[in-house]
């Protein structure tokens, strides 16, 4: 299947070059799903401190 960027999709331009295409017909239309690969790029740095919620709601058990 060939892929051409006829038009932006709702607002957005794909970027990258696309590896799969997925199309999939539900009872309300169709949808199609569409995976680029794309070089990454280094991200600005963030704040020196950050936390991480994993949920733990029992930081350590004892059995006494």
């Amino acid at each position: 299947m060939r892929y051409r960027a006829s038009r932006p999709i709702e607002g957005r331009l794909i970027e990258g070059r696309p590896i799969t295409v997925t199309l999939r017909t539900e009872a309300d239309g169709w949808y199609v799903s569409i995976a680029c690969a794309f070089e990454a790029t280094a991200l600005e740095r963030g704040p020196k401190a950050c936390g991480i919620d994993r949920g733990v709601t029992t930081l350590a058990a004892s059995n006494r």
